[in-house]
């Protein structure tokens, strides 16, 4: 048995549903963002590069802490709140600590990947640390995209270009399309 593959065929409304969607989905391509829970203590972030991510931390002000954020296999910081903290050297300048959190300003690109927030209780008896993850994915903005469609009949070809952005996209949204 042999298969034949065939041309899409559309309606102009298709079509144009479409061509808006693509245009939708282009734009949310390095323009997403927030934070979606994917499992308990683990969080997925999609941020933009130059803006800042916040790594919160559940403190008690009645002990004392050491909190790491780990980067892949790394430290970043070490911070001990009401007292000091060490920042690894590439970092400096782009952590901050307070309000129960720790922040990593000025995303760059290479920024993203996974995040741990390593949390020791120093007082209070022995409790083991407390983990979270955070995956981080980092885009550079997409300029305004320049489409093009070519229509031959029944058969419709989208084509999309955009000068500047990250090579990789963020998922889009789900959308339906009718009949799609």
């Amino acid at each position: 048995m042999t298969t034949q593959s065939q041309p899409f065929k559309t309606s102009r409304r298709t079509y144009d549903i479409i061509a808006t969607l693509l245009y939708i989905m282009v734009h949310q391509c390095g323009w997403s963002e927030g934070v979606a829970e994917t499992a308990a203590g683990s969080y997925s972030t999609v941020k933009r590069v130059g803006e800042s991510i916040q790594f919160p931390v559940s403190l008690d002000a009645n002990q004392s802490y050491r909190v790491d954020l780990i980067f892949n296999t790394f430290s970043i910081i070490t911070w001990y709140p009401q007292m000091f903290s060490e920042v690894r050297e590439q970092y400096k300048g782009r952590i901050s600590t307070g309000n129960d959190s720790v922040w990593l300003n000025k995303l760059h690109l290479s920024d993203s990947g996974l995040y741990r927030v390593k949390i020791d209780r120093r007082s209070g008896g022995f409790k083991p640390p407390e983990y979270t993850d955070f995956h981080l994915q980092v885009f550079e903005p997409v300029s305004k995209p320049n489409i093009t469609t070519e229509n031959l009949g029944d058969n419709v070809s989208l084509s999309c270009f955009s000068s500047q952005g990250s090579e990789e996209c963020a998922p889009p949204n789900d959308y339906k399309v009718d009949g799609f």
